[in-house]
């Protein structure tokens, strides 16, 4: 099993078939993507939601950091316009967590990190919906009964699927969900950066560090 310092245990990158290991150094990358996440209080009060390295030969994430600060913004927003309220947020001190992605290429965790429904089922139901939105595509689609983190899942894997139609001089893209932002920044022919935000997270800020991370990254893979 492969510890980081972070102190998650996870599937050693080696199990996962057709990556080329020797070339994913798990404890190089982390500190890379969490660079993402980390705030700008300077420059915007908001947090990321979550950051991702995308292999474009599985069409799936293969590591991913969540940020508890992110998340819980997101629940203070949602929660704030339910009643009506403005989108001024107290943001709570938080941090971001490294995770890999399992078999189904889904956000995992600990039950102190993040609360994700766990089960067979739950993977089952996310699917189908993936499945159903793949030929009817929705820029409005929000999921109001499954938890941020299970939204940005499905989002995630329709932006995947649908990078591979970008023009060859793309070197990034932006797609938007409702509230949701989500930034694809090319690394190479095999990988790419994901990022996901809210919508006051701003675009300009997003780029420019998607920018600085992958081209530190086309080095290293």
């Amino acid at each position: 099993m492969l510890y980081s310092k972070y102190g998650l245990k996870a599937e050693r990158l080696e199990e996962i078939p057709t990556i080329d290991t020797k070339m994913l150094n798990a404890l190089v990358i982390q500190p890379l993507l969490l660079q993402l996440l980390t705030p700008v209080g300077e420059l915007t009060p908001f947090v990321p939601l979550s950051v991702s390295l995308i292999s474009l030969d599985l069409q799936k994430p293969l590591l991913s950091c969540l940020s508890k600060q992110g998340i819980e913004q997101e629940r203070q927003l949602n929660s704030q316009k339910a009643l009506g309220g403005s989108d001024d947020i107290d943001a709570p001190a938080g941090e971001s967590v490294p995770l890999l992605q399992n078999q189904h290429g889904m956000y995992g965790g600990s039950s102190e990190n993040v609360a994700v429904e766990e089960g067979k089922l739950r993977i089952a139901k996310l699917q189908k919906e993936i499945d159903e939105l793949d030929d009817n595509y929705d820029a409005d689609y929000i999921n109001a009964n499954v938890n941020p983190v299970d939204n940005l899942n499905i989002l995630s894997l329709m932006v995947i699927r649908d990078w591979n139609n970008k023009n060859d001089n793309e070197d990034w893209k932006v797609y938007s969900f409702g509230r949701y932002r989500i930034y694809m920044y090319s690394v190479n022919v095999r990988y790419a950066l994901m990022l996901c935000t809210n919508e006051e997270y701003p675009s300009s800020i997003a780029i420019s560090r998607m920018q600085g991370v992958s081209k530190i990254l086309s080095s290293k893979l």
